[in-house]
C-alpha cells in the first residue's frame, strides 16, 4: 500500500533519525493499493517552502494483525477509483527505511505494520501526528 504526502524537511529528518524503530499513528491513515494514485498527492503547492515529497510504502499482513485493523474501503469511498485502504488510529509500524529515489526527488519511506504479538512494541515511544513527532 502507498501514501503520497508532502511533509516538512524537519519531519523528514526525524523520520530518518528513527529508522528501525516503531511509530504509532494517532489518526486514521488513508493509503491506496495503486501507487500511481498515491503519487497524485506528491506535487508541491505553488509558493510552498521547505516541503518534501514522500511516498510511504506500507506492508501489512491481515493474518498477523487483529487488534488495530485496516480495511479496504474502496466500495464505501467517495472516490472508489482510489483503491483506498484505511488504517485505524493507534496502528503501530516499524520504520524500515528512508531513502531518496534515484530517478527523482521523491523520498521513499518503507514501513511494516506490526503484528499483535510483537513484544518490542512496549519500547515504542514515538507518535506520528499530522506533522509532529512527540
Amino acid at each position: 500500500m502507498s501514501r503520497g504526502q508532502m511533509i516538512s524537511s524537519d519531519e523528514l529528518k526525524r523520520l530518518k533519525e528513527h529508522c528501525e524503530q516503531f511509530i504509532s499513528m494517532n489518526s486514521f491513515i488513508s493509503t491506496s493499493t495503486d501507487e500511481q494514485q498515491a503519487r497524485v498527492f506528491l506535487s508541491v503547492p505553488n509558493g510552498a517552502v521547505d516541503l518534501e515529497s514522500v511516498l510511504f510504502e506500507i506492508e501489512a499482513d491481515p493474518s498477523t494483525v487483529t487488534t488495530k485493523p485496516f480495511a479496504d474501503i474502496s466500495q464505501d469511498s467517495e472516490y472508489p477509483g482510489e483503491s483506498e485502504i484505511l488504517f485505524m488510529p493507534g496502528s503501530i509500524f516499524r520504520l524500515e527505511s528512508v531513502m531518496q529515489s534515484s530517478e527523482n526527488s521523491i523520498w521513499i519511506v518503507r514501513m511494516k505494520l506490526c503484528s499483535d504479538d510483537d513484544h518490542h512494541l512496549k519500547k515504542s515511544s514515538y507518535t506520528y501526528e499530522t506533522a509532529t513527532w512527540k
